[in-house]
């Protein structure tokens, strides 16, 4: 089991490529499940999870004398309860192909920016499709 040094069990990002994904199965469906993180990203970077709705917080279970990296989740529109973690993927050549909005070289930032204000005041399937046209439309 992998189990993160004291302070660290916010999130964490692991890249992977499928055909390792697909030979490796079994113990990449076990590591997922075995990572200690409020959230995990695969071929993501993690600070992306926190803008798409679910949960943020720690991995369950710190106490006030070890708080790590804190007790419970913020960010919770949804109002889902019991969350142990949230897990995103994205396929890697995407990740490595694409001009992300916030980098200096990005043609469409600030229309990104202004979907991300529009995606959290009125979160809906129209607004993370607007949202995820002008993420990767550079």
């Amino acid at each position: 089991m992998l189990i993160p040094k004291s302070g660290e069990n916010l999130s964490c990002t692991l890249f992977i490529n499928s055909s390792d994904e697909s030979s490796h199965q079994e113990a990449y469906k076990r590591a997922i499940k075995n990572l200690r993180y409020g959230t995990v990203c695969i071929n993501i970077w993690s600070g992306l999870a926190y803008s798409m709705g679910t949960p943020w917080g720690a991995y369950p279970g710190n106490s006030i004398r070890d708080a790590q990296s804190g007790i419970g989740y913020v960010h919770n529109p949804f109002m889902i309860d019991n969350v142990e973690k949230s897990v995103y993927k994205a396929p890697l050549p995407l990740m490595l192909e694409t001009k992300l909005p916030w980098f200096a070289t990005s043609k469409n930032s600030e229309d990104f920016w202004k979907t991300i204000v529009s995606y959290e005041l009125n979160t809906g399937v129209s607004s993370i499709t607007s949202l995820l046209w002008n993420a990767f439309r550079n």
